[in-house]
């Protein structure tokens, strides 16, 4: 068993609802719009350049129309994702409490062309948003479109200005592999099956996961890899505190 652990632990072949762990901003630089635009320095771009800034002066923030009553924010990130979160920045310089329940919503297709395109809704924010904060998604939701909308409006001044927005998910298809450096406790083993709690993980970890069995058969080998064995697809519901693999 020591041999065994020895050799697996230099590298975990985690699944995570196939998907592949981003830790990079996937709004990045990616083509983004708004409903309106007040002027040519407060364009959509602004939210999704990398800046920090919260002074609209610097050209770092976007700014709808004044009498947009339906404001609207959307960036493309070029591919479909599991999103699980979403950071804000808002304006720093004055008028934050603009910034208020509001719904971020995730779209497979363009909502723009597509008006009555399906969506799902990662969040329905409510109150007025500070200066900064990181939003969990209630449950990951799939899609391309990030859209943020705010359907309350106090007045034709009650304009959608924020600084930048930042998404974080995870992209099907595609296997992670966890160093050994990753996890917070020693590995633990089950009738030679891994086990790894979410909480013994240093980063987040999506909490739907395809459950995978590995068997140790190429034990001589220099990585001590496992090849992969039977893989079962659970219920997140029954898996939600630990992944075996």
């Amino acid at each position: 068993m020591a041999d065994l652990y020895s050799r697996i632990s230099f590298l975990l072949v985690i699944y995570l609802d196939v998907c592949k762990f981003q830790s990079l901003n996937l709004a990045l630089k990616k083509p983004a719009w708004m409903s309106s635009v007040n002027s040519l320095r407060e364009i959509a771009a602004n939210a999704v350049d990398g800046s920090h800034g919260t002074d609209i002066r610097d050209g770092v923030c976007s700014h709808t129309n004044f009498g947009d009553m339906s404001p609207w924010f959307v960036v493309d990130l070029l591919g479909q994702y599991s999103v699980h979160n979403v950071t804000i920045y808002n304006r720093g310089d004055c008028c934050g409490e603009r910034l208020h329940d509001f719904v971020i919503q995730v779209y497979v297709r363009n909502p723009s062309r597509c008006p009555s395109a399906a969506f799902s809704i990662c969040k329905n924010y409510t109150g007025t948003f500070g200066s900064m904060g990181n939003i969990a998604c209630d449950a990951p939701v799939f899609g391309r479109f990030i859209r943020l909308w705010k359907p309350k409006i106090r007045g034709k001044a009650d304009v959608l200005n924020f600084c930048e927005l930042e998404v974080y998910g995870v992209q099907p298809g595609r296997t992670a592999y966890i160093n050994k450096s990753h996890l917070k406790k020693p590995l633990r083993f089950r009738n030679h099956i891994v086990i790894v709690k979410h909480k013994d993980i240093k980063f987040f970890i999506s909490a739907s996961v395809v459950i995978c069995c590995y068997q140790p058969t190429h034990l001589a080998s220099i990585h001590g890899l496992c090849t992969r064995g039977q893989m079962t697809t659970e219920s997140s519901d029954h898996y939600s505190d630990s992944i075996v693999f």
